[in-house]
């Protein structure tokens, strides 16, 4: 138990800070005969929790985007009054 709270609290969350290493994360496996199964099942979690963070954090960006644009075509459109036509691309 205690192999596993340092690795959870202290080991992994520092290698992941330095994102120098890719991502990391820990799993313990104790059954002989389930490791392959739980490993499986432990990597698709895995990955799953990083595609919906990576997911997430692109939506906020969107609407970050579209609420600054929505800002600015308020703000020209109200005092100089003409159309304004935008190209955006996400980096």
């Amino acid at each position: 138990k205690e192999k596993k709270s340092t690795m959870d609290v202290y080991w992994v969350p520092g290698v992941n800070n330095l994102k120098s290493y890719g991502r990391w994360a820990f799993a313990e496996f104790t059954e002989v005969y389930q490791i392959a199964s739980d490993f499986e099942a432990r990597v698709e979690a895995e990955f799953n929790k990083m595609i919906e963070g990576i997911v997430k954090s692109e939506a906020v960006r969107a609407a970050k985007w579209a609420s600054l644009l929505f800002n600015v075509h308020h703000i020209f459109s109200y005092h100089v009054q003409i159309p304004l036509a935008y190209v955006v691309t996400l980096n």
